[in-house]
């Protein structure tokens, strides 16, 4: 944590941090698969054409998606609601795009025709990004963003982040505060590595401009707009008492310090059947992140193949078929003068084929880190309970030693001490009691409050946001499979014009 200036620092806390090289089998050998044999000769293909139109309640057709390192591509998080505002819900598509005509009058292969589409709410438009790391012996990043005072723009560490979001934690209790990955010693400076730390670090300052009440806090400004070190300047905000952290919920969370009894039953029974989801769901999903982290390395292997295939075929056609006809190099297929760039566009081909499986398993990472994080957001609200019982014991302890001080009795502490000194004792835990009084009936404010914000409005949201991610990343990978079939049907199309195996 950064310093002792929030509510539990007397307690030990685990920080919930995601490991982003956790279930991956990233850098591990994936085994080729075993060449397929040559299919039989078949008719023309038919032209790709769009998807029928969906209805306004799904995912509009697909559209190309920017092209950037494969399993990087980065998740528009929507605002958060104040409390007691509805969760807007998914706005709707543009019309479908039409469908292109077939192509006709000719008796060679059709070449496919691309889907062009433009599904909402997937641009990477995002005013919050991480990029441009730099290894000057340790990593920094470009970090940009905009909150309330306009954007903002500079150059941080990985720890800079670590320590904001210890200090969020802190400070917030019972909110949700997103994840950062977790700390590594070794291979941090591996480049794959690092550039799966920004994309992650890119989604915390993207979750984080979602939530105003954290992009404006004091902590994040100290982190968008640092005045001396980040990490010494958290520490030296000031403690966060039961008193102070229900002012501030009550003035930027609008939350009533007095709620309605039935509304907090009705959030205790979301907070808990949620709870309850939570530790249902992460066994599954961590068995999902075993599985998709082994199609990533496995996909990528299959784009790298094209580049072999057709070395392999050069070679042949090189050594073998100028053989059989007697070096006509019109007989050849790829080495065909009248189609020079057939080996080129191949490798072409090879390096824009995107991998959809390293963006879903991202996916399933940050689902990972989203619940462990409300998770976490559930226990602080535990960790409350458990604060205020810490305050009672401490004031019946306070007041027993008052009473014992009262009657004379003498302990080893006191066996020594003055009538003056016995009567300054008793007027500083008499003040200890009343100040002990005051924070217990904050804290019992607090875990109401933090009750109502965690059933009334993060819940909710959580679980419309999620589901929001989710469809999103079904259609993006659906956009990224008809993209890469239109490449490949393209290619092979124009492959198939050669004289020599042109289809009639």
């Amino acid at each position: 944590m950064s310093g002792n200036n929030g509510l539990f620092d007397s307690d030990d806390e685990d920080d919930i941090q995601y490991n982003p090289d956790e279930g991956s089998d990233y850098g591990q050998p994936v085994t080729a698969p075993p060449p397929v044999s040559a299919p039989p000769p078949v008719t023309a293909p038919p032209p790709v054409l769009a998807p029928p139109p969906v209805s306004a309640h799904h995912v509009s057709a697909p559209a190309p998606v920017p092209a950037s390192p494969a399993g990087y591509e980065e998740e528009k998080t929507p605002s958060y609601p104040p409390v007691g505002t509805p969760s807007s819900g998914l706005a709707p598509p543009p019309p479908p795009a039409p469908s292109p005509a077939p192509v006709s009058g000719t008796t060679s292969a059709p070449i496919p025709t691309p889907v062009p589409a433009a599904p909402a709410g997937l641009e990477d438009d995002s005013v919050f990004t991480v990029t441009d790391p730099v290894n000057s012996g340790h990593i920094s990043y470009t970090v940009r963003g905009r909150d309330e005072d306009g954007d903002f723009e500079g150059s941080r560490r990985f720890n800079d982040f670590y320590r904001l979001r210890s200090s969020l934690v802190n400070r917030w209790p019972g909110t949700f505060i997103p994840a950062v990955p977790a700390k590594k010693a070794v291979g941090n400076k591996d480049d794959r590595y690092i550039e799966h730390r920004r994309h992650f670090l890119q989604r915390f300052l993207r979750k984080v401009g979602a939530l105003p009440h954290i992009l404006n806090s004091d902590e994040f400004k100290i982190f968008s707009r640092p005045s001396g070190d980040i990490e010494k300047m958290l520490s030296m905000l000031p403690k966060m008492t039961p008193q102070a952290l229900v002012e501030r919920y009550k003035t930027v969370l609008f939350i009533d310090e007095f709620p309605d009894e039935f509304l907090i039953k009705q959030c205790r029974e979301v907070i808990n059947e949620f709870g309850a989801f939570c530790k249902k769901v992460l066994p599954t999903l961590k068995a999902l992140r075993e599985t998709t982290a082994k199609m990533v390395p496995t996909r990528a292997q299959q784009n790298a193949n094209y580049k072999g295939l057709i070395t392999s075929m050069v070679k042949f056609e090189e050594e073998a078929l100028s053989q059989y006809c007697d070096s006509n190099y019109n007989r050849f297929v790829v080495g065909d003068p009248s189609c020079p760039d057939l080996k080129d566009k191949c490798e072409q081909l090879s390096e824009e084929l995107k991998n959809p499986f390293g963006e879903f398993h991202n996916w399933i990472l940050g689902e990972i880190s989203d619940i462990e994080c409300l998770q976490e957001a559930i226990h602080c609200r535990d960790k409350s309970i458990q604060h205020r019982a810490k305050l009672e014991s401490k004031k019946k302890a306070n007041q027993k030693e008052i009473d014992s001080l009262n009657k004379g009795k003498k302990t080893l502490k006191t066996l020594f001490t003055s009538k003056s000194g016995t009567q300054t004792k008793i007027t500083t835990l008499s003040a200890s009691i009343s100040q002990l009084e005051k924070d217990i009936e904050e804290m019992d404010k607090l875990v109401k409050m933090i009750e109502v914000h965690l059933g009334e409005a993060v819940i909710p949201h959580f679980k419309e946001t999620q589901m929001k991610h989710y469809y999103e990343v079904c259609q993006r990978f659906a956009v990224m499979e008809i993209e890469d079939s239109n490449r490949s049907a393209t290619y092979w199309a124009n492959f198939l014009e050669n004289s020599n195996i042109k289809m009639t």
